[in-house]
């Protein structure tokens, strides 16, 4: 693992069961320069997911806190959050030709 990685994993470690902001974790991590680099802090969850055996598909004990940022939750506690718009409908595709028909 990079030094990074043993970061993110050290911080998750000593803060299990918490939510930690998007900020908390790139200011600690790397530094306040980084404190809104979101789409960087993406990548290297993600990596981190990958090197700890994670699926992409799922999330693992790094949970995903749509909107604020991440927690370690290796045990399921955290309560699953609904998303604050409900997912509308999509019509039914037509194919093609009868659309145009």
């Amino acid at each position: 693992m990079s030094r990074s990685e043993w970061l993110l994993l050290e911080l998750f470690l000593a803060n299990e069961g918490r939510i930690l902001l998007h900020h908390e974790i790139l200011t600690h991590v790397w530094g306040p320069e980084y404190r809104d680099e979101i789409a960087y802090l993406r990548l290297w969850i993600g990596q981190l997911r990958r090197k700890l055996g994670i699926p992409p598909w799922e999330e693992g004990a790094i949970r995903t806190i749509q909107g604020l940022g991440y927690a370690f939750d290796p045990k399921g506690q955290l309560p699953r959050m609904q998303s604050r718009r409900p997912r509308r409908e999509r019509p039914a595709r037509q194919p093609a030709a009868a659309a145009a028909g």
